[in-house]
């Protein structure tokens, strides 16, 4: 899980204060959505953070958790998850992050391809997406990751 957790420092970026995201929902750290809340943060931590800022190492424990969380939610949601490499877990991992689990559902006919093993038409259902055009880089590494199932 170590890579991926690089792989989405890389992605989201570390920020100390709260910032509105490209749909404009307030964010900290790597990418974490206080709007949301996925983790149930106290009142209390919410307020700390969201006036002091948030240190990297704070950002970090909060990205693990929510690494460790989607993950999860992934492997409850998704029938053949589990059945996948652990290369083309943490893909799907990094794109929920990013996304949200509903938003991964969105994605049927790459989740169809996944169903039946077919990783070059998942990874060509992730290039032919929206997402893929707003998120542009990290769209195409994800997508390559998935068809070879290596980082």
């Amino acid at each position: 899980m170590t890579q991926l957790i690089e792989q989405l420092k890389r992605h989201e970026g570390y920020r100390k204060h709260q910032y509105a995201d490209t749909v404009g929902l307030m964010t900290i750290g790597y990418g974490y959505c206080l709007s949301h809340n996925p983790l149930r943060l106290s009142d209390e931590k919410l307020k700390r953070i969201t006036e002091n800022g948030i240190s990297k190492e704070e950002a970090e424990e909060i990205l693990n958790q929510c690494v460790i969380q989607t993950h999860n939610k992934l492997a409850l949601t998704l029938s053949f998850f589990t059945a996948l490499s652990t290369v083309r877990q943490e893909c799907l991992v990094n794109m929920a992050f990013n996304i949200g689990v509903a938003g991964l559902m969105e994605f049927k006919h790459m989740n169809f391809c996944l169903r039946a093993g077919d990783y070059e038409g998942a990874a060509r259902e992730m290039r032919d997406s929206k997402w893929a055009f707003q998120v542009k880089g990290r769209a195409a590494e994800l997508a390559e990751q998935m068809r070879s199932g290596e980082y």
